[in-house]
């Protein structure tokens, strides 16, 4: 992808935008599919530009919406030892952590890897459905607001980790067998990091703006 260097000043109050690094205050520009911004002073980048950004966000979003529930309900894990079996879910997983006494651990287990990854798949959806289909600014705007709060909260990734760690420490004991709901899990983290990757925020932002002075202008 090629670089652009923002370095134009003469620019308007309204289309100033910060360097994240640095600070240093630069003109906002709308790039061409895959292309990147970055920063003259610190080189750091700004914004990566997605083509179809969108489409791609609303499809891999219910994409991940439709595996979300097999994910968290069929089985992750049988451990089969001395002729019994013991099957695990993400959800028996989070009680068994609360009713051991960690029940402040069971509800941040529960918020960053089931509560907050669905909600953040659900503002994507109705983010870039709302776009496309031009639904209120409000909605999209609170919607745009609460996923960027979000966005550092779902952590698929780590409850993955935690999941190879009992793998790894526990197969000497007996068989541990992967589970339907663990192909789905992985599925599901995939998908999950693809829509960060396709997702372009700026470009939401800008679409939101260009519609609120068409309303203005109206």
């Amino acid at each position: 992808m090629a670089d652009i260097n923002l370095a134009d000043h003469s620019f308007v109050q309204a289309d100033i935008i910060a360097c994240h690094d640095c600070d240093l205050l630069l003109k906002d520009q709308q790039l061409e599919a895959e292309r990147t911004a970055s920063c003259p002073r610190c080189a750091a980048v700004l914004h990566v530009s997605r083509r179809n950004t969108l489409q791609r966000t609303l499809a891999l979003s219910i994409a991940g919406l439709i595996l979300f529930i097999p994910a968290n309900i069929l089985p992750i894990l049988t451990f089969e030892a001395l002729g019994k079996s013991n099957t695990s879910t993400m959800i028996n997983g989070i009680v068994t952590i609360a009713s051991e006494g960690y029940w402040w651990m069971g509800v941040l287990v529960f918020f960053c890897s089931i509560f907050a990854p669905f909600i953040k798949l659900l503002l994507l959806t109705i983010t870039s459905a709302g776009c496309l289909l031009q639904w209120p600014l409000r909605l999209l705007v609170r919607c745009q607001k609460l996923y960027q709060h979000l966005d550092e909260w779902g952590m698929f990734d780590v409850y993955l980790l935690g999941i190879l760690v009992s793998f790894i420490k526990m197969k000497d004991y007996g068989v541990l067998v992967p589970g339907v709901g663990m192909w789905c899990f992985v599925g599901l983290l995939l998908i999950a990091a693809c829509c960060s990757s396709v997702y372009d925020s700026q470009y939401v932002w800008r679409q939101i703006d260009a519609r609120r002075r068409r309303i203005n202008a109206a």
